[in-house]
């Protein structure tokens, strides 16, 4: 009851972020990723929904600045390897917020 509790606290705290998206990604030996979870933020971020992300995480990955790119793939990898919270800003040459 207690973890239900939380998973909505997170929920309702990922949607209503401002210019934050949260999400819960896992990755393959192979290098693919696939989101298992991803707030609503993501709306604002990437004008996609959540569920078009979970579906094609190409859509968030494509996004980033090419300058940007690389510095944030190794820092995920960094938190994949240690099993660490993985918090990486970047930019995008897109827009979508209000």
């Amino acid at each position: 009851e207690k973890l239900k509790e939380q998973q909505a606290q997170l929920k309702t705290l990922g949607d209503n972020l401002t210019g934050v998206m949260i999400f819960q990604l896992v990755g393959d030996t192979d290098g693919t990723r696939k989101f298992n979870y991803v707030s609503n933020g993501v709306s604002n971020l990437t004008g996609k929904t959540a569920a078009e992300v979970m579906e094609n995480p190409a859509i968030l990955y494509n996004i980033i600045l090419e300058e940007d790119r690389k510095a944030f793939l190794d820092a995920e990898q960094k938190a994949n390897e240690q099993l660490s919270v993985f918090n990486q800003e970047v930019r995008s040459p897109f827009s979508f917020t209000d």
